[in-house]
């Protein structure tokens, strides 16, 4: 049996922690060190990191509402901004949201956000209700990071009705951590309506797979 190949970066994999929504100065702390080597590290080989390119697409595929733009929540180093730009096209505008500013330093180097401010997902966010023609969220819902509540439904709060919802969510913490419920309560709410909940590549070369959530604000 061929084993696999070592991961770029296990030593910051390794240090992220266990809990969800719980340790908000230990993740920031370790993702402001990471920064300068945070995208070299997912597109290594040893990843086959395509989280932010199936996100994409899955946007894509919707569209956007005209005249609104995309939040792009916890947007790291900005490699999913660059997707969403890639796929759904330059014109559209992007506006990302992370906990730390190491990473929000680094996205802002790429130039394809209108803005770009701290934010931690595990709370409220200071964003008006239907602010954005659609949300993506792409390695935060994992874990160690940010756990469904109050994400999900700030996600679809700050989504104006007919927008479109887009997360990877880990396979593992999909049951586990209870996305599922809480995709379901939003649902039976009628704050949304769900199309996808199907397992897509995330981590192509470690064969691990996320939910690729998508769903439409009602």
């Amino acid at each position: 049996m061929t084993s696999k190949p070592p991961q770029a970066g296990q030593a910051f994999f390794d240090r992220i922690p266990s809990q969800s929504n719980a340790e908000a100065d230990k993740c920031r702390d370790l993702y402001d060190e990471w920064a300068s080597a945070y995208d070299q590290d997912l597109q290594h080989e040893s990843h086959g990191y395509v989280g932010p390119q199936e996100a994409a697409r899955a946007v894509a595929k919707h569209g956007v509402k005209d005249g609104l733009a995309v939040l792009d929540a916890g947007c790291g180093t900005g490699l999913s901004g660059v997707a969403v730009k890639e796929v759904v096209g330059a014109d559209v505008v992007v506006d990302g949201v992370d906990l730390s500013t190491g990473m929000l330093e680094v996205a802002r180097k790429k130039n394809v956000y209108r803005k770009l401010e701290a934010a931690d997902l595990s709370k409220p966010l200071g964003i008006e209700d239907g602010a954005y023609g659609a949300v993506v969220c792409v390695g935060t819902l994992t874990e160690g990071h940010v756990g469904p509540v109050p994400a999900l439904r700030e996600f679809a709060r700050v989504t104006a009705s007919g927008g479109v919802i887009v997360a990877t969510i880990k396979e593992s913490v999909w049951k586990n951590e209870g996305h599922d419920m809480e995709v379901q309560r939003l649902e039976r709410e009628g704050a949304v309506r769900v199309q996808s909940t199907a397992l897509a590549p995330y981590r192509a070369a470690q064969d691990v797979k996320a939910v690729l959530l998508t769903m439409v604000k009602t």
